[in-house]
């Protein structure tokens, strides 16, 4: 069997991300000025373990959807 073709399999049992529902949350703080309730939400979410958001859980999606939202808050304070 072709390895390009199996190595396609692969990726289709592996869990995804909601890049669109991950990209909607961070694009929630695209304002310029974000509340400490949120900001101290973010950081909470990013600092989460693994024992708080185990892998292919739910709950692992928090963290991932934080850090899209940090990356953007930062670009945002640059620019």
């Amino acid at each position: 069997m072709n390895s390009k073709l199996l190595k396609n399999r692969f990726y289709d049992d592996l869990p995804r991300a909601n890049l669109e529902i991950a990209d909607t949350f961070a694009n929630a703080f695209e304002s310029s000025r974000v509340t400490s309730e949120a900001w101290n939400l973010i950081l909470k979410w990013v600092n989460q373990t693994v024992a708080d958001a185990p892998i292919n859980t739910p709950c692992e999606f928090l963290p991932f959807c934080a850090l899209q939202a940090l990356g953007l808050i930062s670009i945002m304070q640059i620019f």
